[in-house]
């Protein structure tokens, strides 16, 4: 995913989010080393995305796209007892005259008094 979304010239706001959070200069002491790495090779030949990282059986646009149906949180903090954490979930836009809805499981219960 990080090799494919460093090649790309257009980034979705979350794709960009993403890949804020990886350094674009190489730290070989870093713990996400194999993330710049992946970066880095997006950036300098992103044709060979798919030949080093052929083992992965999803395409980034795959990763993407469940990433999405799950939805992402961003957490920011506040003060030292504090964070506030925001959930992005995806909708399916409908087209005129689709009677489809899309219903997604439930990721909160029902009953949110208990956590108020």
């Amino acid at each position: 995913l990080i090799c494919e979304l460093r090649s790309k010239q257009y980034l979705d706001w979350d794709e960009e989010l993403i890949m804020s959070a990886i350094p674009s200069r190489l730290d070989y002491a870093s713990p996400i080393i194999q993330l710049m790495l992946a970066a880095d090779l997006g950036n300098r030949m992103p044709d060979q995305c798919g030949v080093v990282y052929s083992r992965c059986s999803f395409t980034g646009q795959d990763i993407m796209k469940l990433m999405r149906q799950r939805g992402t949180s961003l957490t920011i903090p506040t003060n030292p007892e504090f964070e506030c954490t925001v959930l992005f979930l995806w909708n399916q836009k409908l087209k005129d005259g689709d009677n489809q809805t899309l219903a997604l499981p439930p990721l909160l219960p029902d009953n949110l008094s208990q956590y108020q």
